[in-house]
Formats: structure tokens, sequence, C-alpha cells
């Protein structure tokens, strides 16, 4: 599949840009690679959003800027694989301030260590929401009219729960979006080539879907395991997280044409984005990021 996103560089980092949400005026975005963080995060393996590396939070600071929202406070969540969402707002009468009191990086992040959670999402501007994957799937959702956006880290468990179906539903109940104009892109992460699991998380996804029959790579004879690629003589399960995501929002009303895939898997791309499935040891984290300009172009 042709990749989908544009590649963009500044200084010693590069990012990645969906077309897509580049034509709303006032929403800004990126999806990091493994060179928007530093060498140090990799050794670490830390999924914390501030963990204490200068290295990697100077190059998030230099990211921002190349994205013009320098200076925003960034909301992040402890992430546990749920299907829990939280609604950002600068005060912080918020369930998660988007700054937080105390805070030595306030400029940079704004973490609460008693939320936990996957999605984020926000109508007011000036905030930059936070999610960080390391074959997960980063999910961008954006209502350009409104505008409101979301940030969604959405694993195997996080399908199991919806989490991006839910967090587009919520859009609709806490902002007014409508769901046919919402705009939603699938960030690099593990894609089916090779994201083998194995009978338990199969038998999960075949209770829980078998009325939809289409998380499984189509490939081989249907409902049979292939041939592992990483263990010979094992037999394994393509998982294939991209389409349960987009069958999931289509399902809460999204139309399918505005639904892009980045096509970048990450085990396959060493060069650009960290692996968990191919370096579980000291793994680092790329950071993605969605958020609305104040005063800037006009609403679509």
């Amino acid at each position: 599949m042709a990749e989908s996103l544009e590649l963009h560089r500044a200084s010693n980092l590069s990012w990645f840009e969906s077309p897509q949400i580049s034509r709303i005026p006032r929403v800004t975005h990126a999806f990091g690679s493994r060179w928007s963080a530093s060498e140090k995060e990799a050794s670490s393996g830390s999924s914390h959003p501030n963990a204490g590396q200068e290295g990697t939070i100077e190059k998030h600071r230099e990211l921002f800027r190349g994205i013009g929202a320098q200076g925003w406070p960034v909301a992040a969540l402890r992430q546990v694989h749920s299907d829990a969402l939280f609604h950002i707002a600068h005060s912080q009468e918020s369930p998660l301030a988007a700054r937080a009191a105390g805070s030595s990086n306030q400029d940079w992040v704004a973490f609460d260590h008693r939320s936990a959670g996957d999605a984020l999402a926000t109508a007011e501007p000036g905030i930059l929401l936070s999610v960080r994957t390391a074959d997960c799937v980063p999910v961008l959702l954006l209502d350009p009219q409104r505008p409101a956006v979301a940030a969604v880290h959405a694993g195997w468990r996080g399908a199991l729960a919806r989490i991006a179906a839910k967090t587009a539903n919520q859009l609709v109940e806490s902002y007014g979006s409508t769901p046919a104009e919402m705009i939603a892109v699938l960030g690099p992460c593990i894609q089916a080539c090779c994201y083998e699991v194995g009978e338990e998380i199969f038998d999960r996804f075949n209770s829980e879907f078998s009325q939809e029959g289409d998380f499984i790579a189509r490939t081989g004879k249907p409902g049979s395991p292939l041939p592992s690629l990483h263990s010979p003589g094992q037999a394994k399960w393509r998982l294939d997280l991209i389409r349960i995501a987009r069958r999931q929002l289509q399902n809460a009303g999204l139309v399918a044409q505005n639904i892009t895939n980045s096509g970048y898997c990450t085990r396959c791309r060493k060069d650009l984005f960290f692996s968990y499935r191919r370096e579980p040891k000291g793994v680092g984290r790329m950071i993605t990021v969605i958020g609305i300009h104040p005063g800037r172009g006009s609403e679509t």
C-alpha cells in the first residue's frame, strides 16, 4: 500500500503530516518518527510522556516549533490500553487540566499521574493533544467544522474496547460534531503483514467480532493461521488493526473516504520508526500530536 503521509524535516529531526488534515487551516498536527526522540529514550524504553530525557524533550520542542505550536501546553496521559477518554480545557477545573500545577515543564507537557487513559479530545485552541506509540495505532480525529480534535492510542486491547469509535461518538456528544464530516487518519503502526498473534488473542477477537469477520489479514485459508514469520514451525494469525479501526469508525458514522491509513508499518521500517515487536527491550516511543490554532485562518 502506498504511504499517504508527507515527510517533513527541520534541523536534526523528522516527522510526518497528513495532507487531509493539513488542508484544514486552523488545525496543526504531526506523526513523530524515531528521529523526533533522542537516542537516550530508545535505550530507556519508557512510555512515560515526560520521562526526564532532556534530549527527547528538546526534540519535541523543535517539533512543536516546526508545526507552529511553540509554547503550547501539551496534554498527555498514562496510557494503559483502555477505552478511557479525557476532554481537555485550559481551565484547571477540567478533568485533566492542560497545565499541571507544579509541573517543571509546563510549556512542554501537562501530565496528571492519576489520569490513566488512551484518548484525548478538545475544541479549545492552543492545546496540543498527544499520544505515544511503538506499534499501536495512533488515531487522529478531526471535525473541521467545529473545529474539534482528538488523539487516540489504540492497540489490540483498545481495538477490543472500540476506543476509536467511542472517541468519535464523544466528539458528537460533547461538541456537536457530525460523523459524516469527520476526518480520521490512522498513523504509522504495525500492519497486518507483521502483526502475528496467538490463539488466545485470536479467540478474543473471534468472540467479539465474529459477525464482522474483518479482523484477520486476508491471506491463506479463511479462518486458518499462517506459518509464523518469526517462529519457524509455529502457526500464527495476522491481526489487522487498521481494518478493525476502519470498520469501527465507519460503524460510528464516518465516511470510508474520510478514513486514511498511513500505509507505514513500524516493524518493517526500522529506518523511520520504533517497534516494540522488532526491538522489545529498550524501545522508544513516537509522539503524535494534534491541536487547534488560535485565530488562524477561517473555519472550513
